[in-house]
């Protein structure tokens, strides 16, 4: 493929993608519940044309424990910080059970995922773009 085509690739992906996944939150996901579809297979069709992989993408296995050690600490912080803001303005303290499901969490959590993965992708790929630019 070549660089000019690759620049292009890039480009549309950074700028497209992002505007999908806010359509999607917006209205995709009430209107089209299907639509969810188009984030695999743009990431799929993404990663065989950049040719990523999990070394390429940063993920390491060898540091997991120390990541999700770190993960674990600021998340304990920022949830403190949360609960006291939420004590401070008098936020109800008891949840409705209605108001809790964990499939929603799941498929949440799963979503978040997969925005993450398509980050580190994009920005993998406009890097090796803007290294390429900066070398010619």
């Amino acid at each position: 493929m070549s660089f000019g085509a690759k620049r292009s690739l890039a480009l549309a992906e950074v700028t497209l993608f992002p505007a999908f996944v806010l359509w999607f939150i917006w209205q995709g996901q009430s209107i089209a519940r299907w639509t969810w579809i188009f984030f695999v297979v743009w990431l799929a069709g993404s990663f065989l044309i950049q040719r990523d992989t999990p070394k390429t993408l940063g993920w390491r296995a060898d540091n997991l424990s120390a990541a999700c050690r770190q993960a674990v600490i600021a998340f304990a912080i920022m949830s403190a910080g949360l609960i006291a803001i939420g004590l401070v303005l008098h936020a109800p303290t008891h949840i409705e059970a209605r108001l809790i499901s964990w499939k929603r969490l799941a498929g949440y959590a799963a979503f978040c995922l997969l925005q993450q993965v398509a980050l580190n992708s994009s920005s993998d790929s406009l890097r090796g773009a803007a290294a390429t630019t900066l070398l010619r």
